[in-house]
């Protein structure tokens, strides 16, 4: 990855235009070799960054369990989990 994003919006947005890129076909083996690598890096990072946004949401989560702070919107959140 030539350098790390500053969100996890702007390297799906880096994502989707390498994807472009290599789909449309018009670049060489090289260029598509170092597109498809900077294309993996960028998805581990987004892959990194939905694991710890999804850490701390069960954080809060517990921690409102915890307090007896629900409102009832927690169950809408967890009942993502079973679908």
């Amino acid at each position: 990855m030539n350098e790390v994003p500053a969100s996890f919006e702007e390297a799906m947005e880096r994502l989707e235009a390498l994807v472009q890129r290599l789909e449309e076909g018009e670049i060489g083996l090289e260029e598509s070799l170092t597109a498809y690598r900077e294309g993996m890096d960028l998805h581990r990072f987004c892959q990194e960054r939905l694991r710890r946004v999804e850490e701390e949401l069960l954080t809060v989560l517990r921690e409102e369990e915890a307090t007896g702070a629900g409102d009832g919107e927690t169950d809408l959140l967890r009942s993502g989990d079973d679908a």
